[in-house]
């Protein structure tokens, strides 16, 4: 588990398709032990594989647009990137 500002970043796999998938949750909210649920990605999208979303994040990422303080801001975006793409890593190799 990643903790950015608020937000512990945690993964989790879409029972469906077997893709991995990365949830949000604020931690100043123990609705759950990881904190509120926020929001939840598939890896890929997020980091522009298979032509989702473009290109992998650079400029922040809006987790809720009805919630102000729900962002991760562009300084924290490495970070996340690195934990993305590490977490990738290892769930290709488990699954291949």
């Amino acid at each position: 588990m990643l903790t950015i500002d608020k937000f512990n970043v945690d993964f989790t796999i879409d029972k469906k398709d077997n893709e991995l998938l990365v949830e949000f949750f604020d931690s100043r909210y123990p609705h759950t032990p990881k904190g509120q649920f926020v929001s939840r990605y598939y890896v890929k999208t997020l980091l522009g594989h298979e032509g989702f979303y473009g290109s992998r994040l650079t400029d922040g990422l809006c987790l809720h647009g009805g919630v102000p303080e729900w962002n991760i801001y562009k300084k924290d975006i490495p970070a996340l990137n690195d934990f993305l793409e590490k977490g990738l890593a290892r769930h290709e190799a488990m699954v291949s």
